[in-house]
């Protein structure tokens, strides 16, 4: 699959190396069809924040739905963060239970966001 000028984008300018193409343009397509994309690549900004030169953010498809696992380091044998960016929305509990397996200390909620976990 040809890299997206938004996919591009991340990797050149924001120090994210995308690695799993198709599961980011869906995941964009899914933010882009809830009207979430703006929370979506603030928290891919975030993400890139965290990082410092020579290390990148390698991003990966993760098991919940329309989420990411990421590692910031050097891609190679030094790793400085492992989490994910894990999406939550409506009806979906927040107490550990499929299919997010994530909990969180903020009340449930009716909107589409993602929230970086480490």
């Amino acid at each position: 699959m040809p890299t997206t000028t938004a996919s591009k984008y991340q990797e050149e300018k924001l120090g994210l190396v995308i690695e799993c193409k198709q599961h980011y343009e869906d995941v964009i397509q899914f933010a882009e069809e809830h009207g979430c994309r703006d929370q979506l690549n603030s928290m891919f900004a975030r993400l890139a924040g965290m990082t410092s030169w020579p290390d990148l953010c390698f991003v990966h498809k993760d098991f919940a739905p329309h989420s990411f696992a990421f590692m910031i380091g050097d891609g190679k044998q030094r790793r400085q963060l492992m989490g994910g960016l894990i999406y939550s929305g409506p009806a979906q509990s927040l107490d550990g239970s499929a299919p997010t397996y994530t909990v969180s200390v903020e009340p449930p909620s009716n909107e589409h966001k993602w929230g970086i976990h480490t």
